[in-house]
Order: C-alpha cells, then sequence, then structure tokens
C-alpha cells in the first residue's frame, strides 16, 4: 500500500515518519512540550512501552494508532498453526521481531515496527502476500514460545478429537473411563504438567469458555495463556483424565471436587513433583486447576526471602518467644507457607519437639513431625490441635486458620504454653486483628497470644540481564520517599530471552511486620476498635512498616520497578 511504499522509498531517512507520528500522537494524548523532546528520541518501541508505563496509552491501543497512521492492517492475535519457521532465520527474526506466516498462496510477514525503513526493505524484497503489524508483547509471546513442541500438542489434541468426538453416544459414553487409558490422552496431560514444571509455573488454570478450552500457566504470580484447545468438548476427557490421576470421581460432574497425585506415578522419571487438583463445575464444563508443588525445591533463609536488615532482625527476636502465636497473612499465592517453613527452619533443634497440620504438605522437613490433614474423616485443623497438644508439643504450625473452631483452639494453645505459627487471610496486618475477632475469638485472648503479625506480598524480580536505568520523576521520587535534589536511578523493565521477553524473572517478598506493644494491645480490648486507629498505632508507635514502604526500598535498590510495586502495594501506603 502507498504508505509502506512511502516508508520505504525514503529508505534510511524513515526517521521523520517516525517524527510525524509521534507529532501526531502527542498531540493525541496532550503530551507537554518539555516532555515531547525526550520521548522524540525513542523508538517505536521504547515509546509504547514508555506510554504504557505511565498510563496513557496501553500497547494493544498504540499498535493499532500506529497501523491506521501508516496505512497497514493491524493483527490482533496470531495463529500458531500458520507460523511458518523456515522463510527467515530465527536469529533475523528474534533480533527484528518479524514473524512469518501463511497467507494465500503465499507467505506473509508480521512485524511490531513499520518505522524500520532497513527492515521494510529487505522483508519487501522476498516479495511477501503482506505486511502486518502486532503488538509487541504479541510477537514476544510468539518468539517465546517452542512451535516445534506447541504442534506436538497440536497433534496430539487432533488425535484426542478422533478418539473423542462430540457426537459419542450415551452408550458410548457410559465406556469413557476405559478410553480415557488412550495414549495421546495420557501425553497430551502429562505434556502440560511438565512444561509448567520447567517453566517454575506455581498453577495450571485449564478454563472452559464458549468455543475453546484454554490452558493458562501462573509464572512469577501473572497468568500467562500457553494453549487454546479447539473443540471445547475435549474439556470432559482431559478433566476425567486428571480425576483418575487425583482419585476422584469420574461420573461426577454437578459438584466441585478436590484431589491430590504424585506425578513420578503417571509420568516419566526426572520429573518428581506432587500436584493438588480443584474441579469445579462453570458455564461451559468443567474449569480445573492444578498447583505444583516441588518436593524437591530447596527452603530459602530469611534473609533470602526479602526481609530488609532491620525487620529480619525483629523477627528473629520474636522468634524466641517461649509462648504466643505468630501469624502471616496475605492473600492465596502471596508466599506465606513459604515464609513459615523458613521460620520453623531456623527454630528447629534436636531438643525441640515441632509438629505440623497442614493441608497439604508442601516442603518435608527432616526432624519435623507433619500431618496432613483430611477433613472427609473428621481430621480438620482444630482436631489435630486437639491431639496434638496430648503428645507433648513446643511448637505448632497449623496450616490455615479458617474457622472459629480453629482459632479458639490455636488462642488456647498459644496462652498455654506453646509457641504456635499459623497463616489467615486478611489484607494487612492490622486488619488481622478484627478478622479474629469477627470469628469469635474475645479481644483479650487476641491482645495476651499475639506474638508478631507478618502480613506479606509477592513483587516480580526486575531481569538483571536487561533491567533499564532512568531517571525518576519528581512524583516517583516523593511515593520512594527520596530527596527532590538527589541523583538517583530507578529500573524499569525491558525484555530479553534470559526472562521470556517480560523484563522479570523471579519474585521477591515485601513484608508489613507487626510486633504489638502495650498500647496497641490495651487498643485491641477497647470498645473503638477500628482497622484505621490500629494501623496508625502500629504506624507510630509499634515502628510498622507499612508494605508499601517496604516495596518502595526494593524500587531504590533497583530490585523492582515502580509500576510493580504499585500494582501490588499501592493500597497499603
Amino acid at each position: 500500500n502507498m504508505a509502506v511504499h512511502v516508508i520505504l522509498g525514503i529508505g534510511l531517512r524513515a526517521s521523520p515518519a517516525l517524527v510525524s507520528f509521534c507529532s501526531f500522537l502527542f498531540k493525541f494524548l496532550s503530551i507537554p512540550d518539555d516532555e515531547q523532546e525526550k520521548l522524540k528520541i525513542l523508538g517505536a518501541e521504547k515509546l509504547a512501552y514508555v506510554l504504557h508505563n505511565s498510563r496513557r496509552l496501553s500497547q494493544t491501543r498504540f499498535t493499532i494508532l500506529m497501523t491506521h497512521f501508516v496505512g497497514m492492517e493491524y493483527l490482533p492475535a496470531i495463529n500458531t498453526e500458520d507460523i511458518l519457521l523456515d522463510t527467515l532465520p530465527p536469529k533475523f527474526s528474534k533480533h527484528n521481531k518479524v514473524i512469518t506466516i501463511k497467507f494465500n498462496n503465499g507467505f506473509a510477514f508480521i512485524l511490531t515496527d513499520p518505522f524500520n525503513a532497513e527492515l521494510l526493505y529487505i522483508l519487501n524484497k522476498m516479495k511477501p502476500e503482506k505486511l502486518f503489524i502486532a503488538s509487541h508483547d504479541t510477537i514476544a509471546t510468539v518468539h517465546k514460545t517452542d512451535i516445534k513442541k506447541e504442534r506436538e500438542l497440536d497433534d496430539l489434541v487432533s488425535n484426542i478429537n478422533v478418539l473423542f468426538p462430540a457426537d459419542l453416544t450415551q452408550s458410548q459414553s457410559l465406556s469413557l473411563e476405559v478410553n480415557l487409558n488412550v495414549s495421546p490422552l495420557i501425553l497430551f496431560v502429562n505434556k502440560l504438567l511438565e512444561r509448567a514444571y520447567i517453566l517454575d509455573a506455581s498453577d495450571i488454570h485449564i478454563e472452559p469458555l464458549e468455543e475453546r478450552v484454554v490452558v493458562r500457566y501462573r509464572i512469577d504470580g501473572e497468568l500467562v495463556v500457553i494453549k487454546q484447545i479447539r473443540p471445547r468438548h475435549l474439556i470432559n476427557v482431559i478433566s476425567s483424565r486428571i480425576k483418575i490421576m487425583g482419585q476422584m470421581n469420574i461420573v461426577e460432574r454437578r459438584l466441585p471436587q478436590d484431589g491430590r497425585f504424585a506425578y513420578k506415578d503417571y509420568g516419566s522419571e526426572p520429573y518428581d513433583f506432587d500436584v493438588r487438583v480443584s474441579v469445579v463445575p462453570m458455564n461451559y464444563g468443567e474449569k480445573i486447576v492444578m498447583r505444583i508443588l516441588d518436593k524437591k525445591k530447596s527452603l530459602l533463609t530469611l534473609d533470602k526471602l526479602g526481609f530488609s536488615y532491620k525487620v529480619i532482625g525483629a523477627y528473629r527476636k520474636q522468634l524466641k518467644a517461649p509462648y504466643g502465636m505468630i501469624l502471616h497473612v496475605g492473600p492465596t499465592g502471596s508466599g506465606k507457607s513459604m515464609s513459615l517453613y523458613s521460620a520453623l527452619n531456623e527454630v528447629n533443634q534436636t531438643n525441640i519437639n515441632i509438629q505440623t497440620a497442614e493441608d497439604p504438605i508442601e516442603y518435608t522437613m527432616d526432624g519435623i513431625s507433619q500431618m496432613q490433614v483430611n477433613p472427609s474423616i473428621g481430621l480438620t485443623f482444630d482436631n489435630a490441635l486437639r491431639y496434638f497438644l496430648r503428645q507433648d508439643p513446643d511448637i505448632l504450625l497449623v496450616g490455615e486458620i479458617r474457622d472459629r473452631e480453629t482459632s479458639i483452639m490455636a488462642v488456647e494453645a498459644a496462652l498455654t504454653g506453646h509457641l504456635i505459627f499459623s497463616t489467615l487471610h486478611s489484607n494487612d496486618a492490622p486488619s488481622t486483628i478484627v478478622r479474629l475477632i469477627e470469628m469469635g475469638i474475645p479481644p483479650y485472648m487476641i491482645s495476651a497470644s499475639i506474638v508478631l503479625i507478618c502480613s506479606q506480598r509477592l513483587l516480580r524480580r526486575l531481569c538483571p540481564e536487561c533491567k533499564e536505568g532512568y531517571s525518576p520523576s519528581a512524583s516517583e521520587k516523593k511515593l520512594a520517599e527520596v530527596s527532590l535534589g538527589t541523583n538517583v536511578l530507578f529500573y524499569q523493565p525491558v525484555g530479553c530471552q534470559s526472562c521470556s521477553h517480560t523484563g522479570y524473572r523471579g519474585r521477591i517478598g515485601v513484608y508489613e511486620l507487626l510486633i504489638p506493644n502495650d498500647k496497641f494491645r490495651r487498643t485491641i480490648v477497647s470498645d473503638n476498635i477500628s482497622t484505621e486507629l490500629l494501623r496508625s498505632i502500629a504506624v507510630d508507635q509499634c515502628g510498622m512498616i507499612t508494605l508499601f514502604r517496604c516495596a518502595m526500598e526494593k524500587v531504590r535498590n533497583g530490585v523492582t520497578s515502580m509500576v510493580e510495586a504499585i500494582s501490588k502495594t499501592k493500597d497499603y501506603h
């Protein structure tokens, strides 16, 4: 089309076209003149990233505007089945962010930067049927996907569809359990599990939608789409196969079910991990969520979890308490269990009897007696605590305080000479007190038993290979408590092969440590208690450092980005 030929025609002098697009974009976004000068020198990719991070324009919207400006066609998604692998050298494709796909009777190229005149000239010489534009994230996702392995999964899905067509009769459906032992289905489920383990995913989500089934992995706390399966009816046989592995009832599709299995009992020898399964009926079929429990994962010491020097000293001091309750609070997946295991590891000695009641047992620890609770036979957390108290314990760990019975038992044990570790779902440390009162525990018992409350979140670490320094704005300095006149560098994600083009690799904890003093304990038993009052006293009188301030310390140290810190802790300033 005309716009492409214009850009190609000016050869290496394509920068004026980008400048022209920038002028249009800055006017569209009403960006101040002084900021425009800094943005003009960026290429299209970095410009999209900066505008996205400053919440002015999403990457998708940026790509669409750029596509309209140059007169090319926008491609919102790329079907991996259409990708051609041998048209361009792999290194050239990855470096220039280009993908080749089948189109009509020939091929087409998908790229991210229509202002790269040299690249357009090279591609145009190969006479493609068409040139498309896609967002940087879309191209990066394809490049970090192993297409050959993806096609192997596609072949398995096709074979499963042949074996289990949508028009099965009722009599054929009754023999489903026998048919589920067919090889393609076994291989498909095993490969999903093995890939999740290799990518260090914590969870696998298999979710049926109206026309397809979406498979997502939770990697570093973020859900990433791994596979889209068509047709949707295959969710039934996938679900049944996973139910067999988890020793669940494959006929029951109306009620939620939970299960667990060791992968080594079903898969290949090198992989040794446990899987916890939850199956819940939804409107288009059963949604399956599997949690990967890596038994070989080594326990981290407290100082490697992300505790600051000041906080870890206070935490270790409280671990020496003769009795009381130590609580770790936060949402699911915030690292509470790992923190508790690390704390237990510090106090684990041969002269101390430590017993745990867990659901599930995520890590096996030498020298500690661990119990798997089983509510279906009456072995609940509160019953486990009751039995443990007859076994001369010094320290007890209760996997989670879920109800009034467990909370009462835990508090009573803490008040009778035992050190209790447990977790609770609450937003932050001060609100945990209110949550316990709502569960029916008398305030005087809470006041007397609490030794320490630690609220926590996990932030993604910036990839050390590609993170990029920049001078923060005045507002960013203010948030991070840096003097406006100070020259300082903050860091932002870029993306490289080492981090699968996400800009982040691994996670680190941020912690809000509340150690009650006498005034705080008196406030708990007062009549006018509120989360806001407790938070104010915790910060002013107990020296509590909030989650937000702890996250800002990680930003100042270049461990994470400002965007990541704000997104995870902005409500806990």
